[in-house]
């Protein structure tokens, strides 16, 4: 097999701050399918909307904001959009191992990687809460009308923030949960909540507002 060349695209904030949160999704999908999907019929393009043309469109709809919203915030802001994360988490892998700023410097990570498929009632679920011993009070003082939380410790999940775990960087990942058309072809357009997508880029706004005020996060190893 002839070796791939992927690329991460990243944007860069500068607010003149001294720290930089991150702010991620991956934005590979799986092609004609291969390796890793779920799909058995005739060959068939994964557009993989929800996974992960939701979350990428997250990290671009949170960069315009933030641009935007006319505040010089006292972090600085890192928005990578990663690529071979269905090869195995590559691209965040070595963007960790060859950084662009000192990893001393980041602040905490947020992680969006299937966003856009929350159906009513089903909660956000935001995973990484033991990363930082501070994550919970402050999703729960930010709080959102539109839908309920499931947070849950596990900071190592299958996603693009796990190599910023283990490099000692609180990190969170957000998503609305696995479904049926998870890795096949039928993960498409018209099944996207948009609604939703929106409602949860206005919570990760106020949330990102909110630990502006709060300094640099602690960093907490949860001992398994």
């Amino acid at each position: 097999e002839v070796p791939t060349q992927a690329h991460n695209v990243i944007g860069y904030l500068d607010n003149e701050a001294a720290n930089t949160v991150v702010i991620t999704g991956h934005y590979d999908h799986l092609g004609y399918g291969g390796e890793g999907s779920k799909y058995k019929g005739p060959r068939k393009i994964h557009n993989g909307a929800d996974d992960n043309a939701s979350g990428t469109a997250a990290v671009l709809e949170l960069a315009y904001y933030l641009k935007n919203n006319k505040l010089q915030e006292k972090n600085n802001y890192l928005f990578i959009a990663f690529s071979a994360e269905e090869k195995g988490l590559l691209g965040s892998q070595y963007f960790v191992e060859n950084p662009c700023l000192p990893l001393s410097q980041i602040n905490f990570v947020v992680n969006m990687d299937m966003v856009g498929r929350m159906e009513k009632e089903m909660p956000l679920t935001i995973e990484g809460i033991g990363s930082s011993l501070i994550w919970e009070s402050s999703i729960t003082a930010v709080g959102c009308e539109a839908f309920p939380f499931t947070l849950k410790k596990r900071e190592d999940g299958p996603s693009d923030h796990a190599a910023f775990y283990y490099a000692g960087i609180p990190s969170l990942h957000l998503w609305t949960g696995k479904h049926n058309d998870y890795h096949k072809p039928s993960d498409d357009i018209e099944k996207i909540n948009f609604e939703a997508e929106s409602q949860i880029i206005s919570f990760i706004e106020s949330f990102i507002l909110l630990m502006d005020e709060k300094g640099k996060v602690d960093f907490h190893l949860r001992e398994k």
